[in-house]
């Protein structure tokens, strides 16, 4: 097994905001009046938001739509962002130089939609550094599904085969299966499923072994 490229998701990975959405999930839902919980967290994260209204359609309280939550949601996270910044992933810096020293290929594939995704870049002060990026807009279908992970290598001009993809949630984990690539979790938010465990070649604690496991596939 060896690889030509890297493809890791935005949030989670590259940039710590999934800490940021959840309490902005948790304080959005106890705004509107409902109780929100680990387990519908987990259905969630690492999804397009087209995917998630149908997830929290039985727990809404009348009155209140999935626009309204997701508005309020939305204005706690991006606040929390735009006081306090956007911190970058113990271990990115030494990963990115790696795969540019390496001359391997390197992507985002993210479930944020493009212009929050390069606010969210500019924030973090990694605008540029990754020229390649597949966002929610430029695909039909979001994670689970695969078409971020076709598109992002066939931008790199790479079979997907030859792509390792780092996930923090199970929905990107799954979508790289499907794709065909090389997926490997760090679990960020949630535990991991066994369908998930069965799926990824491999699941570390931090982006730091994650960046050793690519470097032991690139030695073989």
């Amino acid at each position: 097994m060896s690889i030509s490229a890297v493809i890791l998701d935005l949030d989670g990975i590259l940039i710590d905001t999934e800490s940021v959405a959840r309490r902005a999930w948790f304080q959005a839902a106890t705004e509107c009046g409902f109780q929100f919980s680990d387990e519908l967290y987990a259905k969630v994260v690492g999804r397009p938001v087209a995917s998630c209204r149908q997830v929290f359609q039985p727990v809404l309280p009348d009155g209140i739509s999935f626009e309204q939550y997701l508005k309020c949601s939305d204005n706690l996270y991006h606040s929390e962002m735009e006081q306090n910044g956007v911190a970058i992933m113990e271990g990115i810096p030494e990963l990115l130089n790696w795969i540019e020293q390496t001359d391997l290929e390197k992507s985002i594939a993210t479930s944020s939609g493009r212009e929050a995704a390069e606010k969210k870049l500019e924030l973090a002060g990694l605008s540029g550094r990754i020229e390649i990026m597949v966002t929610s807009d430029d695909v039909k279908q979001g994670k689970p599904a695969p078409d971020l992970f076709f598109c992002a290598a066939d931008l790199m001009h790479q079979s997907p085969k030859d792509c390792a993809v780092i996930d923090d949630a199970e929905a990107g984990i799954i979508g790289a299966a499907k794709a065909g690539t090389i997926p490997i979790m760090v679990p960020t938010v949630t535990e991991t499923s066994a369908n998930v465990r069965k799926l990824a070649t491999a699941i570390v604690d931090t982006v730091p072994e994650a960046h050793s496991f690519l470097k032991s596939l690139c030695a073989n």
